[in-house]
């Protein structure tokens, strides 16, 4: 996916590490929509949560030297996750009606893993 990391970051890491990665063949990075195309996001009719901008935060996320990573506090900046909530969002309904009868069941832990992986 990142593809080989560059000499100037091979030459921050220690002889084997160096040696470690450089015995794997040269591998060129992958553009970032082959690997998160639109579809992989969800649909959204708002700008700050377009496929474009979930990529570029992961494409600054997912950076091999940590100096060039963007950081936690810029990263919750990025339009992708800082937006304000509108009127809309603050004003709409809830999107499903909690059933407190849920947190009463008794389920073994075979029923419960069943539930969250949805197998039959």
């Amino acid at each position: 996916m990142l593809g080989t990391p560059s000499d100037a970051y091979l030459s921050t890491l220690t002889t084997d590490a160096q040696t470690y990665v450089r015995g794997f063949p040269h591998r060129q990075a992958i553009a970032w929509d082959q690997i998160f195309p639109d579809n992989v996001f969800p649909p959204s009719d708002r700008d700050f949560c377009s496929a474009s901008n979930g990529r570029s935060l992961l494409s600054r996320m997912l950076v091999f030297d940590p100096e060039q990573r963007i950081s936690i506090e810029d990263a919750l900046k990025h339009l992708y996750v800082a937006w304000k909530p509108g009127s809309r969002d603050i004003d709409s309904q809830p999107r499903g009606v909690y059933a407190e009868e849920i947190e009463q069941r008794q389920l073994t832990t075979d029923q419960l893993k069943r539930k969250i992986y949805s197998i039959q």
